[in-house]
């Protein structure tokens, strides 16, 4: 399953490396609020502005409904969300 993490601080980084190295997930991007983000990349993934996930990733591709629900949300106050 392909995953997007939300945020690029040091538990985004650990999120990277535990979902590399011990999983079967497929990490392809990270993504935050646009007052957060300050480079276009994090650890050579691109960085795509929440409220663009739909635009730049099928939710297909990711075994959950859309997120279009998530955008309304904004995910309160979750530093990141992962399904497993």
């Amino acid at each position: 399953m392909k995953l997007i993490i939300y945020s690029t601080t040091p538990a985004a980084a650990q999120s990277l490396y535990d979902f590399t190295t011990d999983s079967k997930h497929e990490v392809v991007a990270f993504t935050d609020e646009k007052t957060n983000i300050k480079e276009s990349k994090f650890l050579g993934l691109p960085v795509v502005l929440f409220d663009d996930i739909e635009k730049h990733y099928l939710t297909q591709e990711f075994g959950q409904p859309p997120l279009q629900p998530l955008l309304n949300d904004k995910m309160a106050n979750v530093p990141f969300k992962i399904q497993i």
